[in-house]
Parts: structure tokens; sequence; C-alpha cells
């Protein structure tokens, strides 16, 4: 009874062996899709593991029937009669063959599933490559985008000194000139000493803070 099931499945094992070999082209290109590859992976091994739960009854039946039968026929202990077949040599000719195309059946089910599961380790690897591909280019990207902002933040510190010098002096200015004003040109003369001085003055202050800030 495990004859005809193991024909048709060597008749579907042609075709997917084919399938496997077709998939095993596509992941070979460098280019290939690869969520196509794992998909159609997927599916074929699906169906190798619905055709092996599916038949596994059979096949465990079918060895158990062969194995009874050889052991009744050595119970029998058959004495060659001239010109006559023995039981054993009648059986064999018939229940043997069959038995060769079942175990040829499951051996190549077995190897499909195997070969498939290979193919699953090579694309696994070639995801894991492009994967790592992708994380050094994002790496690479985000150490650009730090050496901008790095570079911004200088820019803006620069600024930043212009601005609160800027400021200081435009204070100072007020607090001058009330006291210089008989003095003609005096309080120009204060304020421009004083420009190095509090630009000197902010840069420090604002190093210092940043310093400050790095630390903690």
């Amino acid at each position: 009874m495990g004859f005809p099931p193991a024909r048709e499945l060597l008749g579907w094992l042609d075709g997917a062996e084919a399938r496997l070999a077709a998939i095993t082209g596509e992941l070979a290109l460098a280019g290939g899709d690869s969520q196509s590859v794992l998909d159609q992976l997927l599916a074929l091994s699906a169906e190798v593991e619905l055709r092996a739960a599916s038949t596994r009854f059979r096949r465990g039946a079918t060895e158990s029937y062969h194995q009874l039968t050889l052991d009744r026929l050595e119970a029998l202990r058959e004495v060659r009669v001239s010109g006559h077949s023995t039981m054993r040599e009648f059986i064999a000719r018939r229940l043997l063959p069959a038995m060769r195309t079942c175990e040829a059946a499951d051996r190549r089910l077995d190897d499909l599933s195997a070969r498939i599961g290979r193919s699953s380790d090579l694309l696994r690897a070639k995801l894991g490559m492009a994967l790592d591909r992708q994380n050094q280019a994002l790496l690479h990207s985000m150490n650009e985008r730090v050496a901008l902002q790095t570079k911004l933040q200088g820019l803006v510190e620069g600024l930043s000194v212009f601005a609160v010098s800027y400021y200081v002096v435009g204070l100072a200015g007020y607090l001058l000139k009330p006291w210089l004003h008989d003095l003609p040109g005096a309080a120009e003369t204060a304020l421009s000493l004083l420009v190095p001085l509090v630009l000197a003055a902010v840069t420090v202050g604002l190093h210092r803070r940043k310093k400050r800030i790095v630390g903690s």
C-alpha cells in the first residue's frame, strides 16, 4: 500500500527539486531579491514538511510490513523443490522493487529537506552580510552627522562669543559714557580698549563652562 504514494511522491519530488534549483540560482545572483527567495524557500520547506508528515505513518507501516513478511518467510523454513522457485523468491521479485521505490522516495525527500536547510543557511548568511553593510553605512552616516554638528557647534560658540561680548561692551558703554561725557572721545577709547579684554574673558568663561558641562 505504500508503493502508490511513493510513486506519487517521486513525481512531486522532480518538480520540487527543480524549484529548489531555481531558488538557489536566484540566491547566487548578486542583486537578487532576498525577500522573494526567502518566501519561496519557506513555501517549499512547508510543502516538504507537509509531505513528510502525511507519508510518515505510511512509511513506517510499509517498513513494518516488509520486515513482518521477511520474518514469516523465514519461519516457514522452505525447502527448494527442483524446477520451482521458492515462495521467498516469488515474493521478493514483487515486494523488493516496491520497497526500493519507497526507500528511494524517502531518501530523496530527506535529501531535499537537507538541501533546503543548507540554502536557508546561505540566505541567512547573505542577509547577515547585507545587514552588516547597512549598519556600517549607517554608522558612517552618523559619524558624518556628528562631525557636521561639531562644526556647527563650534560656529555657534564663536558667534556666541561675539554676541555676548557685544552685549557686555554695550552695557559698559552705558556705564562709562555718563562718567566720561566731559572728555571728548574718552568713552570710545575706553570701550575700544575693553573690547579685546571682554572677548578674551567671554571666550575663557564659555570654554570653562563647556568643560564643566561635558565633565558632568
